[in-house]
């Protein structure tokens, strides 16, 4: 079954999880942590985290669309998004 929401953060030491049934709970290490059903903020913050990586990841692609565009080397492509 896939998950709903699937956030990790802090180097994956944490995981916040909503299942397809709708129970939210957290690992830590990639074990069973703690349960968050009915926690509003984990469920936000969540939300919020899967909402900005996706916008950031059409910027760069955007962004690299638009160098490509201008005649950027993929060298000098690479060296900026590590930089990021």
């Amino acid at each position: 079954m896939v998950d709903r929401l699937r956030i990790t953060v802090n180097d994956g030491k944490y995981t916040v999880v909503m299942s397809q049934n709708g129970g939210l709970y957290a690992l830590r290490y990639g074990e069973p942590w703690r349960d968050c059903i009915g926690d509003g903020l984990i469920l936000a913050l969540a939300q919020e985290v899967e909402e900005l990586r996706d916008k950031n990841q059409k910027l760069l692609l955007s962004c690299k669309a638009g160098l490509r565009a201008m005649g950027a080397t993929e060298s000098y492509i690479k060296e900026l998004e590590e930089k990021l």
